[in-house]
């Protein structure tokens, strides 16, 4: 049970990460690249 919830819990902070650096690459580096 206890470990259930730890992976979960490591599942949502990867998905979390990917996604920030996803909006990093496609969002920053584009308006960073256009000044």
């Amino acid at each position: 049970m206890i470990l259930k919830i730890v992976v979960s819990g490591m599942n949502n902070f990867y998905l979390i990460f990917s996604s920030w650096r996803y909006y990093v690459k496609y969002y920053i580096c584009p308006a960073v690249a256009l000044k």
